[in-house]
Formats: C-alpha cells, sequence, structure tokens
C-alpha cells in the first residue's frame, strides 16, 4: 500500500524536522565561543538531520517522486547511519553536551532539550525507517510482532543501556579510587544487572521465535527477570546508587523495571488460563472414560426399532 501524502510518515518527516531545529538550538547555546572538534561534529551532524528532514517534508509535495521511492529511504538510511554515530557522542558525560559530571563521577542531564529531543528524533528516524521497509517489502511488520515480544526487545534494549552505562561509570570511579565502597557496589550490580537482563531478554526471544518457551517457563523467565530489576531499582536508584539523578541510566533501570511487570503478569495470566485449559480438558476425558457401559436390562428397555434383536447382542 503506497503512503498517503498526509500519512503518519509525513508527520514524522515534520516531527523530525522540528525536533532537529530544537537540538540544533539547544546545542549552540550551550557552547563557548571555541567550538572543540566534538562540537562542530556534533553541530554538522544535527545540520544534517535538519536538512534531510526539511526534504523529507519538501518531498511528499512532490509525491510520486519522493513518496516510498529509494530516495525516501535512502535519506532516511542516511539519517539513521548518522543518528547511531552522533547519539553516542550527545550522550557522552566527557563531552559535556546532553550530559555531564560533577565533582564525583556521576552522569547526569545538563542540557534537557538536546537530550530529550535527541532522542526523540531518533525514534522519529526509526520509525520512518522502518515504516518505509515495510510499504517497499509489502510485509506488515507490526503485525508480526506480538506486544509481549515488543516487550522481551525493549527489555533487551534497556539492559544494553543499563550496561553501557554502568560500566562506563565503574571505569570512571571505581577503577582508579573508590574500590569496596557502597557506590561501587552498587555500580557493579548494575553491570551484574545489565548482563543478566541482556541474556533472560535474548534466551527468551530466541525460544519464543523458535516456539519451544513454554507457558511456565516463560512465567519463571519473567518472574526472574522482575526479581533483579526490582532489586535493581532499589540498589541503582536510591542512596548512593550511581543513577540518583536523571540519566540514561535512570531510565533504563525504570523503564526496565516496569517492562518487567507487565511481562511477568501477561505470562502469569497466560500460564494460568493454560493450567485451567488443560483441567477442563481432562475432566471431559475423565467423564467419558467413566460413563457406565449399557447393561443387559438397558438394551431390554430399549424398544427394536432398528431390528436388532436382544438375543443378537453377544455377552
Amino acid at each position: 500500500m503506497v503512503e498517503s501524502p498526509n500519512g503518519p510518515r509525513f508527520q514524522a518527516w515534520g516531527a523530525l524536522f522540528v525536533f532537529s531545529c530544537v537540538t540544533l538550538a539547544a546545542h549552540d547555546s550551550t557552547l563557548p565561543e571555541e567550538k572543540t572538534r566534538s562540537a562542530k561534529w556534533v553541530e554538522a551532524f544535527l545540520c544534517i538531520s535538519l536538512i534531510f528532514s526539511f526534504f523529507g517534508v519538501v518531498g511528499y509535495l512532490l509525491k510520486d517522486k519522493f513518496i516510498g521511492t529509494k530516495i525516501e529511504g535512502a535519506i532516511s538510511s542516511i539519517l539513521v547511519v548518522f543518528y547511531c554515530a552522533g547519539l553516542p557522542t550527545i550522550m557522552n558525560p566527557e563531552k559535556g553536551f546532553a550530559v555531564s559530571t560533577g565533582m564525583f563521577p556521576i552522569p547526569t542531564v545538563r542540557n534537557s532539550n538536546l537530550y530529550f529531543f535527541s532522542w526523540i528524533s531518533f525514534i522519529c528516524i526509526l520509525y520512518i525507517q522502518g515504516h518505509w521497509m515495510q510499504e517497499v517489502t509489502g510485509r506488515d511488520i507490526a503485525s508480526e510482532i506480538t506486544p509481549k515480544y515488543a516487550k522481551w526487545g525493549g527489555l533487551f534494549a534497556a539492559s544494553i543501556v543499563v550496561l553501557a552505562s554502568s560500566s562506563k561509570i565503574h571505569i570512571d570511579t571505581c577503577k582508579d579510587f573508590g574500590k569496596g565502597s557502597e557506590f561501587c557496589k552498587r555500580t557493579n550490580y548494575a553491570i551484574s544487572l545489565g548482563v543478566l537482563g541482556t541474556v533472560i531478554a535474548m534466551v527468551a526471544i530466541f525460544l519464543m521465535k523458535t516456539g519451544k518457551m513454554s507457558p511456565m517457563m516463560e512465567s519463571g523467565t519473567a518472574f526472574l527477570a522482575l526479581i533483579l530489576y526490582t532489586f535493581g531499582v532499589g540498589f541503582i536508584t536510591f542512596g548512593n546508587g550511581p543513577a540518583t539523578t536523571i540519566s540514561n541510566l535512570y531510565f533504563a533501570v525504570w523503564i526496565g523495571f516496569a517492562l518487567t511487570i507487565f511481562l511477568f503478569f501477561e505470562c502469569f495470566r497466560e500460564f494460568m488460563a493454560s493450567r485451567s485449559a488443560g483441567s477442563s480438558e481432562n475432566t471431559t476425558d475423565d467423564e467419558k472414560t467413566s460413563a457406565p457401559a449399557p447393561t443387559m436390562g438397558d438394551l431390554e428397555e430399549q424398544p427394536a426399532t432398528e431390528g436388532v434383536e436382544v438375543s443378537d447382542v453377544k455377552m
């Protein structure tokens, strides 16, 4: 199905253009007069996002020459590559653009507009690229991904962010000083949570894809992830944890915790439903096998309407 000129992808291009303006303005508003090499790279990347998204908006006025063509796919693909390369620089605390560190190297959001609108712009371009691929291939990718499958995928992504962010904090803080402190112990738990969460989500996705995930196994897996993230929220975002301030680690831990809650209750409900269905089938089978066999007296009381004599019945 060809995208409508007023369809959701056109709206996504428009949103990306607006968000690119916001991120570029937010980035330039906090830069010193002498820009570093990294600052120039981020500025160039955001300018490319602004220009390409403007082309995307204008392209929808051309309709057949742009919508669903290789040109739209090429522009969106280039922007995906640029965002994958540029976001790590924007979010790097050492660069001090969107996230920075204080006296004690705990990452915290420094530029809120740059932080949030960079992530939103990345989501927009991913949506545009995915929607374009769906139109070109003729496959309804969204309908092929169940909500539960998407939750496991989200848990995998959140765990990756937890692992990467906590590892960076550990290298900057606990490698040279603070070894054995409560802060470093909680950071070590965050690293372990990232590793275990990633492995659990990968195993669950693989078993679901191959059809080997039973309701009981999935409920147990979701419960294990819920326990790990419950302790993770307490150890990482409270007290002397490494994510007591707004940062990538803070959001990733809470998103992972929310996803494990939804996954556990959904999987547990399916497990109880499968047990109820199994009990009903067993009860029906027992009733059939326990039904009394017809006796000679029952046969004598039946009218001989089918030409069957009682004497013909073999004992």
